[in-house]
């Protein structure tokens, strides 16, 4: 699953899926249409079925299309089979109010933290809790407890990085 999220967005036609086997040479796999205009945090992402019936290591770029056909491209990141060790992850609500759910689908049980920080990267909490294979659900409740503003929620399973993303915490 390829996942990523916009801060806001400007005349935002849309996000070309483009995936390549050898990290040169990239085709688009899917096109994800854009919100236009935002200022909120917006969360996408793309399912890529099979992908490891074709090679062990994948490489994956997106291209943001502006309505006016000018575009950028993000950061490449590979992906190897071995790596894979969730299958989903939600955390939701964003914003929260109160507490924030993470639920996980792993393939390996294991260790799990949840790290959450501010924006400058300063440690809030960080709680560690044990994950079985198959779905789990954890509530952190400690949210609670937080200024409005935005955060970052990290999650590490088996020492590494499954999860990064923004969240918003409102009053």
């Amino acid at each position: 699953i390829v996942r990523w999220s916009t801060a806001s967005e400007y005349n935002s036609r849309g996000f070309a899926i483009e995936r390549s086997f050898d990290g040169t040479i990239f085709t688009e796999i899917d096109f994800v249409k854009g919100a236009g205009n935002s200022k909120s945090t917006l969360q996408y992402s793309y399912q890529d079925v099979d992908v490891f019936t074709k090679k062990q290591l994948v490489y994956y770029r997106l291209k943001q299309v502006d309505v006016d056909g000018s575009f950028t491209y993000s950061d490449v990141v590979n992906v190897k089979q071995e790596q894979i060790q969730t299958e989903q992850i939600a955390v939701y609500p964003n914003p929260i109010v109160n507490d924030v759910t993470v639920e996980l689908e792993t393939l390996k049980a294991g260790f799990a933290e949840i790290i959450i920080t501010d924006i400058t990267g300063k440690l809030i909490d960080k709680v560690a809790f044990e994950v079985n294979q198959g779905f789990n659900k954890y509530t952190l409740n400690q949210t609670q407890a937080l200024t409005h503003g935005l955060y970052m929620i990290t999650i590490v399973q088996n020492g590494q990085t499954i999860y990064n993303n923004k969240f918003v915490k409102s009053n």
